[in-house]
């Protein structure tokens, strides 16, 4: 069978996870709580919560909240543990308290773009009349199935660049059993099909750049614009799609993104006074834009970028930005990628860390051969560049984007706020096609299979390692 070792992976990708899904505690993934509730208010009653007038919060999911030692105001440490006699209390829960709603300040997500959550909501009208948790995990699952297609599209990637099916694999073992990935991508999150989106986006470039063929092209833009839908840290992806452009179009493509930069700084606020002129209709055009997509993500931060880049303040303002947090993200950015569990609470032990600083390092080594190689004597042809190029500007330009949200946050509210290792996960695909081909320049081709092999038993013991992390905090909540 062609395919068996992929099916295979695939299948352990299933179970792995269900495991996840069902070992991790209720609301014990970041946010998980407010995602959960935006899905729940428009299954149960057929529109989405507005992002300005609304905080509603299902009575069933305070009294579940309860139960289960959850606080809303995220006082840490979360985890508190489940009451004794918890199953009995959620089976008393009147069924009316799941579509009657309440004022929750502490409700958040509410600003985030739509697409998640109408796409969770089916899982979730698949078990309506069923009791909380039917419901609750058949959302959660929504995850897993998406991360086993993010798997399969990090295999067609790097089948792309590697044109070796061994190689592939071990990329796709890598990203499927991540910790931190299988984590998220067991919950009701969006952040799964964040991940998605970037992974379909890179394989349609990396198409289009093998075959020329403008329906991929094509494809790539509208996956682009989707993601706008999603989250608005995806808007990155318009930001990589012009570096597939013939040269002669950019010539176009630039002036045209500055158009583009200027309406997202001053057609929200804009937006904004029509609406404060129309309090009273809720209709209103304006309104709606800025509901559907919520616009004013982009705005302020485009906005408050322009001003103090042409006031020259940006440069000192990152200066102290710097100073101020760099050995926080020193610290905290590559473990928290790899896997903390719960609301920041638990990593996995040092030397799982050190390992992998340790394999990184000698990829990095493999990088240095292969450029020394490439200067010295060129052996890829132009399109395998082109593609490598995407791979490395996709990379730059998130994490650009990842610090660039962080000084924002930093230089608008004086707040150390940090950056979370999830933020990085939606190339995960490219990290670790990157990681393999660094290896991959040390060896022999005749041991790709051999290295392959190593990766993919690698990969799932670094999951069981995280697996087990996970399990020693929250123990087994059933």
């Amino acid at each position: 069978m062609k395919n068996k070792v992929l099916v295979i992976l695939l299948v352990l990708a299933l179970i792995k996870g269900i495991i996840w899904m069902f070992l991790t505690p209720i609301f014990q993934i970041p946010d998980e709580s407010s995602h959960f509730s935006i899905v729940q208010f428009i299954a149960e009653t057929g529109r989405r919560p507005h992002p300005r007038r609304e905080k509603p919060t299902s009575k069933e999911l305070i009294e579940i909240s309860r139960i289960f030692g959850f606080n809303w105001e995220i006082v840490h440490p979360v985890w508190q543990g489940y009451f004794d006699n918890w199953k009995k209390q959620v089976n008393q829960i009147p069924d009316e308290w799941r579509n009657s709603f309440i004022t929750n300040q502490y409700q958040t997500s509410l600003k985030r773009p739509p697409l998640y959550y109408w796409l969770a909501t089916p899982f979730y009208l698949l078990f309506k009349q069923q009791p909380f948790f039917f419901r609750f995990f058949s959302v959660r699952f929504l995850s897993v199935l998406i991360s086993l297609v993010i798997g399969y599209f990090s295999f067609l990637i790097a089948k792309l660049i590697f044109k070796r099916r061994e190689l592939a694999l071990a990329v796709a073992s890598l990203v499927i059993f991540q910790p931190m990935f299988s984590f998220m991508s067991s919950g009701a999150h969006y952040d799964s099909l964040t991940v998605l989106l970037a992974t379909i986006f890179l394989y349609l470039s990396a198409k289009y750049i093998k075959s020329a063929n403008k329906k991929y092209l094509i494809l790539s833009f509208v996956i682009s614009l989707l993601g706008l839908f999603v989250k608005p840290d995806l808007i990155v992806l318009l930001l990589i799609y012009p570096f597939l452009l013939p040269k002669k179009k950019l010539r176009v493509i630039i002036p045209l993104g500055l158009v583009i930069i200027i309406l997202l700084t001053v057609l929200p606020k804009f937006l904004n006074t029509i609406i404060i002129r129309n309090t009273n209709n809720s209709n209103a055009f304006s309104d709606k834009l800025i509901y559907l997509i919520n616009l004013n993500e982009y705005s302020s931060n485009i906005s408050n970028l322009v001003r103090n880049l042409f006031s020259g303040q940006i440069f000192r303002q990152f200066v102290g930005y710097f100073r101020t947090t760099w050995q926080m993200h020193l610290a905290q950015v590559f473990p928290w990628y790899w896997g903390v569990f719960g609301w920041l609470e638990i990593v996995m032990p040092a030397i799982v860390y050190k390992i992998i600083k340790i394999v990184i390092s000698i990829s990095l080594i493999g990088w240095l051969r292969f450029l020394y190689q490439e200067i010295k004597k060129p052996s890829l042809s132009r399109s395998a560049i082109n593609v490598i190029r995407i791979l490395f500007l996709s990379a730059i330009f998130h994490l650009g984007l990842v610090i660039f949200n962080d000084f924002i946050e930093f230089t608008v509210s004086g707040i150390n706020f940090g950056i979370q290792g999830r933020y990085l996960l939606p190339f995960i695909s490219v990290h670790m096609i990157l990681l393999v081909m660094g290896l991959s320049q040390l060896i022999a081709k005749k041991h790709y299979q051999k290295l392959a092999g190593l990766l993919i038993i690698g990969s799932i013991a670094l999951n069981l390692i995280g697996l087990s992390s996970l399990y020693q905090y929250f123990g087994w909540v059933w």
